[in-house]
């Protein structure tokens, strides 16, 4: 399971103010230590400027998954991603599929 470092700083942006300071740190340790954090850069980056995604973030989420090869992303956002030649899963399509 790969997320991109970006992904980590969304997720404790997000849930900054649902947990303390500990708890929060201890949930994003877990989760790094379940999934290979990928590394955007610049070629990312310059894909995602290049390609002018409705959603830019979106787009380097793609891009990231693009270059390591991965077999689906998984978003809760599956609209912005209709340009992905990535089958992408909803969290839910995931699980039934998988578990």
């Amino acid at each position: 399971m790969f997320a991109t470092d970006c992904s980590f700083v969304n997720i404790a942006y997000i849930t900054r103010k649902l947990f303390a300071k500990e708890e929060l740190y201890s949930l994003l340790e877990e989760l790094r230590e379940f999934v290979h954090v990928v590394e955007m850069g610049e070629t990312v980056i310059d894909n995602a400027i290049r390609s002018q995604w409705n959603d830019f973030e979106d787009c380097t989420q793609y891009f990231s998954a693009k270059r390591e090869h991965v077999d689906f992303i998984i978003t809760r956002n599956e609209k912005d991603f209709a340009q992905s030649d990535i089958p992408v899963l909803s969290p839910h399509s995931f699980l039934l599929k998988f578990l």
